[in-house]
């Protein structure tokens, strides 16, 4: 990252209350799908696991990432050119890390289509995608830190 590309996150930009408010949800929305991931890792792990069930799991975790990208293109969409150019660092990385969640819940989708699927391998796609919600969870923490109240 360059010295310009510092200076530039560094720089403080305002955020109105409800472009707060939208960080904080979805802030929320990425802890929960990263605990829901850590479930399903959990159970992935366990002898005896539906696949049946896990399907439904993954399911429900790609509708709660859904969910979440709707309303973070939302806050993007409300930015104004100023907050995108302090911002566009984090903004590029977030849509980094949702192509590799997507990536991930694929390849689990395609697991669990095998007649018999591995689940130390869906456990560890799972983690992948705990992983990056927590990195996602960061880069909003330092948006909300960088965007005060006027």
């Amino acid at each position: 990252m360059g010295k310009g590309t510092v200076q530039r996150d560094q720089k403080r930009i305002y955020a109105t209350t409800e472009q707060r408010n939208q960080i904080r949800t979805c802030n929320q929305s990425a802890d929960e799908i990263r605990q829901r991931a850590r479930e399903l890792a959990r159970t992935a792990q366990h002898s005896g696991w539906q696949a049946g069930s896990m399907r439904e799991q993954v399911t429900r975790l790609r509708q709660q990432f859904r969910s979440l990208q709707e309303e973070h293109n939302r806050l993007m969409q409300g930015q104004d050119a100023e907050q995108r150019a302090v911002l566009q660092e984090r903004i590029r990385n977030m849509e980094q890390l949702g192509e590799r969640v997507e990536a991930e819940l694929s390849t689990i989708e395609g697991e669990l289509a095998n007649t018999k699927p591995d689940g130390k391998r869906i456990a560890g796609h799972v983690r992948e995608i705990e992983r990056y919600m927590k990195e996602w969870q960061e880069q909003y923490r330092e948006m909300h830190m960088r965007m005060p109240l006027p």
